[in-house]
């Protein structure tokens, strides 16, 4: 997790986890969500990654 800014939590999940586990924690937490989005779709998130893990 990471806190973007006062209101926006940033959260990456592996295949493994279940949105169910996060909210879990974030109300332990006493965090609130009240909205939610997808930052980007999986096609673009496996290019990015592998554009960055491409040698100079």
């Amino acid at each position: 997790m990471k806190l973007v800014d006062d209101h926006t939590l940033e959260v990456e999940m592996s295949k493994e986890q279940n949105l169910n586990d996060i909210f879990a924690r974030l109300s332990a937490q006493q965090v609130a969500v009240l909205s939610m989005r997808n930052k980007v779709n999986r096609l673009e998130e496996m290019f990015m990654r592998l554009v960055e893990n491409r040698a100079p």
